[in-house]
Order: C-alpha cells, then sequence, then structure tokens
C-alpha cells in the first residue's frame, strides 16, 4: 500500500473518565445524568468544546460462576455481582486552548478550569471523577486501497474513524458481513483476490462518507461553528438503513453476470 498512513493530529483531545451511577445518585447536581435510562447526552458550546456522557456496564463473575459459564451453564449476575454500573464521559477540546499531557499528574484541574463556564451539572460530574485520562485525537488520509493479494484489512485499520460518528465498531462488522458474502466456504484461492477487489469497491464510499462526517462534526474551532456535511438525523436514515449483506449479495451478482448481461446487451442491440 503505497499511501501515506502516517497519523496526523486532528487538532482536538479528550479528557475521559468514569464515574459510577451509584456516587452520580448520591450527589444531587450531579443526578441529572442519571435519571433518563440508557440515554447518551451531549453538551456542546458551539465553539469547539462538547461533553458527551452515556452509561456503560460491565459484570465481574465471581469466581464459583466461571466453571457454570464455561460448561454452558447459566449464570445471572445478582445485584451484589453487578454493582458496575458506570457512567463513561468524554469532554473534546480544540487543541488550541490546551494541550494536557498523559502523564501530567493535574489532569482534573486542568479539566475543571477548562470547563469553568459550563452548566453546574457537567461540573459536578467532572468533580466525581476519581481517575481522568487524556487521548489526543489523530486522523489518517483515506486508503486507496485496503488489500494485497489476498490479505485485506477491516475495521479501523482499513478506514479509522474519528468518534464523532459512533461508527468504528460498526462499520468493522458491516466489513466482516461483506467478506462473509464474498468469501463463501467453497471459495478457491483463484477467486479470493477478485473477491477482495469487489470487497473494497462495495465499502468504500460508504465509509469514506463516514469518516467524512466524522471529521465535518469535529471541525469546530473557538467561536466559530463548522457545520457538518448534513444534519445528524438524515445521517442516522443513512447509516441505520444500509444491509451490507445484502448490498454485497448485489455487487457478487452483478460480478458473476456482467459479462451475460454485456452481451445480451449487445444482442439486444443487434
Amino acid at each position: 500500500m503505497k499511501n501515506d498512513t502516517n497519523p496526523r493530529p486532528f487538532g482536538v483531545s479528550t479528557f475521559r473518565f468514569l464515574v459510577s451511577s451509584t456516587a452520580i445518585e448520591k450527589d444531587p447536581d450531579a443526578r441529572p445524568f442519571i435519571e433518563k435510562n440508557g440515554h447518551l447526552t451531549v453538551w456542546d458550546d458551539r465553539g469547539g468544546r462538547k461533553f458527551i456522557t452515556y452509561p456503560c456496564r460491565y459484570v465481574l463473575l465471581p469466581q464459583h460462576a466461571w466453571k457454570r459459564v464455561c460448561h454452558g451453564g447459566r449464570y445471572e449476575a445478582d445485584k451484589s455481582d453487578s454493582n458496575n454500573n458506570m457512567v463513561n464521559a468524554v469532554a473534546a477540546f480544540p487543541e488550541s486552548l490546551a494541550q494536557p499531557g498523559p502523564d501530567d499528574p493535574n489532569l482534573k484541574e486542568v479539566m475543571l478550569e477548562l470547563y469553568k463556564d459550563f452548566q453546574p451539572e457537567v461540573r459536578a460530574l467532572m468533580m466525581l471523577a476519581d481517575k481522568v485520562m487524556t487521548w489526543r485525537l489523530m486522523d489518517i488520509p483515506t486508503l486507496s486501497t485496503w488489500s494485497n493479494a489476498k490479505a485485506t484489512l477491516i475495521g479501523d485499520a482499513a478506514h479509522p474513524l474519528l468518534p464523532y460518528s459512533a461508527q468504528g465498531g460498526a462499520q468493522a462488522i458491516e466489513d466482516a458481513a461483506t467478506l462473509t458474502v464474498l468469501l463463501p466456504r467453497g471459495t478457491t484461492p483463484a477467486e479470493v483476490a477478485p473477491r477482495l477487489r469487489i470487497y473494497h469497491s462495495c465499502r468504500e464510499q460508504r465509509v469514506n462518507f463516514i469518516q467524512e462526517f466524522s471529521r465535518s462534526m469535529g471541525k469546530s474551532t473557538p467561536g466559530k461553528e463548522v457545520e457538518p456535511l448534513m444534519p445528524y438525523q438524515e445521517y442516522n436514515q443513512i447509516v441505520f438503513r444500509h444491509d451490507a449483506w445484502a448490498h454485497a449479495e448485489l455487487a457478487l451478482a452483478w460480478e458473476e453476470n456482467k459479462a451475460r448481461w454485456a452481451l445480451l446487451k449487445v444482442v439486444v442491440i443487434c
């Protein structure tokens, strides 16, 4: 692959932290973040700073449960096992405002200072953070190909996505579905490379669009709002109505029959 695949700074960094819903429940100022169960919340100052929260949950199985799980037994976590309801928080900001490093011992204080004019509930949630970490968002130019002979890339390795579209994992699943259609059991070694070219043609336009939408969503700068490629509601319609499996089936059928259809077209014209 001849593309320049070196990551480039996107100009935005993020603070990230987790807070337990138990801690939030005890703080009346932060409680709005858990009053609507299962909701994603986005705060945006229309100048580059964003604050995003959503619930996440993981279950730590007690040691006695592993044997039952591994042997196909059904395990249902009780309240004592799953007291790990968490809220994940992401604070994104232009690097023109601050450039904290991952080893900065005062990340929480830097975050609070950077968001000192945000709403009280946002700052209340930030105050509850035990550990704050920071990541610099990086971008990579669109690749012209994802495959070489019989090897290929999928997901973020092929088309890395900034977090603004929330589609990184979903697009990897669509890649896998496409490859499942194009490379079924019985595919011969000689068929693999041509099928991977179909895979790229199936997926390229869609993932490039999502990449560009993600970039447009994150390009706000202090004092200047940059409009995304399209309204988020319209974007969601495009994203969630797509059937990657059916699209791959049509693409494969076209490739397998286009010579026959071209011959039929010649006959009809003649």
